[in-house]
């Protein structure tokens, strides 16, 4: 293929009937284009383009040829259409990969995929690396479709990669994971605005190991009709944000100086943080039986974990969503510094966007089941702001309000139509008080008139 370069401007001529019509070798050719720069200076770019219809083999070949030996790097295109590939394809570390709107990449029965990935970057085995300490920054793979739903049972993922690279808007169906780094060292990876939906297999989709400093995920979705899904893993992160993603479990393990902030999380909405330093920042919880965030690991290893202005919700309602008993918010354990600061558990109504009540967050020891009794005694005021280490509390002073001696009654606590009645069916007479030293049995009593409620088991 001949490809006539003019400018500036700087244009780009195919001639006619070679545009969406690339044969294998005209593919393989090494394209030299001088393309200029923001500051008016040129660089040099190598130029692949993928056609829908060549093999695996014809892609690599290309690959290979174009870029194997460059110093430079280049770009891999892959044209409009269903490109249905058989085997891994592989391109360097140098080399950035962009699917234009309308590309798709299915995977096919009976194919051979190297550690299960349909792409890999700067690995031709998936746990090591070809250029060791590629430090090099501006590589992306951006826009890619990856669709597994014809046969979701073909277990291959989407992307592994022994480089720094940037993942941007790609979206992966059925896959048996997003993206996956080698085990080596690595700076600054990138993942940004994607989506995994219908994820398969027992996988994190987001498996970085051995990762370095400056990781950031932001803006991901991780889920499939609110099924239990394992969203991001990283291991050994000395340092990184995981910002604005909505859904999918997280899991740190070994890890410091990580922030988990502004995250949506319902069903499947776990963090756990196993021997690690972390930061959640505004993060949503759906309350669920067992705690949605665990901190975890050996006693011995000195940890400080903060929870700032954390919710955790429980939406009156019907159905399965909401036929349980909420248990625990937070498990914690010996030799972790636990900050709170600002945390609630709310009740609430409606999808939880309008009438809504607060209270205390609930912490539990590390059996998952017995309540922190240092936190619980005083919840009301300590889950505004205080320090745990282990299950003791760090002394300091706190003041609070208690009101007047009237406690309002939200009047959705008059009915059970919102949520089952699990003690025996009868009516039930009280009064409200409000307890804030359960120790000393100190507390405001209601002034108001007694309440009744009819109920019935179940």
């Amino acid at each position: 293929m001949v490809m006539n370069v003019s400018g500036p401007p700087w244009v780009v001529d195919i001639p006619a009937g070679n545009a969406l019509a690339l044969t294998a070798a005209q593919v393989q050719a090494v394209q030299q284009l001088t393309i200029p720069g923001d500051d008016d200076r040129s660089f040099l770019s190598t130029l692949v383009i993928v056609r829908s219809g060549m093999t695996a083999a014809e892609i690599n070949t290309a690959i290979s040829t174009a870029l194997g030996a460059s110093t430079i790097g280049g770009e891999i295109v892959f044209l409009p259409g269903t490109h249905s590939l058989n085997a891994s394809i592989f391109f360097p570390h140098n080399a950035s990969v962009r699917f234009r709107p309308g590309a798709i990449i299915k995977p096919v029965s009976g194919g051979t995929y190297t550690a299960g990935a349909m792409f890999l970057c700067n690995t031709t085995n998936g746990t090591s690396w070809v250029v060791s300490n590629p430090n090099i920054r501006g590589t992306v793979f951006d826009g890619c479709r990856f669709d597994n739903s014809d046969a979701p049972s073909i277990q291959v993922g989407m992307l592994i990669a022994g480089a720094p690279i940037l993942i941007s808007n790609c979206q992966s169906l059925f896959s048996w994971f997003y993206a996956k780094t080698t085990g080596n060292y690595i700076d600054q990876f990138v993942i940004q605005h994607g989506m995994s939906s219908y994820p398969r297999g027992a996988n994190y989709q987001v498996e970085l190991s051995n990762l370095g400093d400056g990781v950031r995920i932001s803006m991901a979705f991780f889920g499939d009709n609110g099924d239990d899904v394992l969203g991001v893993k990283l291991t050994a992160c000395q340092g990184g944000c995981i910002d604005s993603c909505v859904q999918g479990r997280i899991l740190l393990t070994n890890s410091r100086n990580v922030s988990i902030s502004n995250r949506h999380g319902e069903n499947c909405g776990d963090i756990e943080l196993n021997n690690s330093d972390a930061v959640l920042d505004n993060c949503f919880f759906w309350r669920r039986t067992t705690p949605r965030v665990k901190i975890t690991g050996a006693a011995t290893g000195r940890r400080t974990v903060v929870l700032r202005k954390c919710l955790f919700v429980y939406m009156l309602g019907s159905g399965s969503d909401y036929n349980y008993t909420p248990g625990f918010d937070v498990q914690t354990r010996s030799g972790v510094d636990l900050v709170i600061d600002n945390c609630l558990g709310v009740v609430s109504q409606n999808g939880g966007l309008d009438e809504s009540q607060q209270h205390a967050i609930r912490i539990c020891q590390d059996d998952g089941s017995t309540e922190v009794a240092a936190f619980a005694n005083y919840a009301a005021i300590l889950t505004r702001r205080c320090t745990l280490k282990g299950y003791e509390l760090v002394p300091e002073k706190h003041s609070a309000w208690f009101g007047s001696g009237s406690v309002g009654t939200w009047p959705t606590l008059l009915s059970t139509n919102k949520t089952p009645w699990r003690a025996a069916s009868g009516t039930y007479y009280y009064h409200a008080a409000l307890i804030f030293d359960r120790v000393r049995g100190l507390g405001v009593l209601n002034t108001g008139t007694e309440r009744s409620i009819a109920v019935t088991n179940g």
